[in-house]
């Protein structure tokens, strides 16, 4: 679910789950090489985990909610 209010500014963009978590996941790897890279659509569920091997950054899964986001936005929600 993802929206925003133009009346009170108001924004949501989390993931809701509605279905079975599986055993196992997948691994995908990004290499950003450019500005542009960081503008890449994610969805961040609220099991998986986020890392950036060359900053020893890590963000643990059920560590943040879900959500619709960009790997900038990942970053600058961490920051905050």
């Amino acid at each position: 679910m993802s929206f925003s209010c133009e009346a009170c500014g108001y924004k949501n963009n989390e993931i809701q789950p509605s279905g079975e978590i599986q055993q196992k996941g997948s691994r995908l790897t990004l290499k950003v090489v450019n500005e542009k890279d960081l503008n890449r659509r994610l969805v961040k569920s609220d099991f998986s985990s986020f890392k950036i091997v060359e900053l020893d950054f890590e963000i643990p899964s059920r560590s943040q909610k879900g959500e619709v986001t960009t790997i900038e936005g990942v970053i600058e929600r961490s920051i905050t």
